[in-house]
């Protein structure tokens, strides 16, 4: 009986530290695809960066171009005030 019981025990044991050697595997997994997320989270994070730059630098072009366009308009009409009155 002792040794029936004892080979019960073993083949739980057995089962027990598959168990464990799965869970462990499942973990190491685990944390290589966290990992690889990571990176990819990221990748998206300084590529949004990236966009939100250009669309800044794009947002401010036409203001940049209104302001040459109204000081040029503006420096004609000095120079035509300054040439009717001289």
């Amino acid at each position: 009986m002792a040794c029936e019981q004892h080979s019960e025990f073993a083949i739980r044991l057995k089962q027990c530290e598959d168990s464990i050697k799965e869970l462990y595997a499942r973990q190491t997994a685990t944390e290589i695809a966290s990992g690889r997320f990571e990176e990819k989270l990221n990748s998206i994070k300084s590529t949004l960066d990236t966009l939100v730059t250009k669309v800044s630098e794009l947002a401010a072009k036409p203001a940049k171009r209104w302001e040459s366009v109204v000081g040029t308009v503006i420096a004609a009409i000095i120079g035509i005030a300054i040439g009717k009155i001289f």
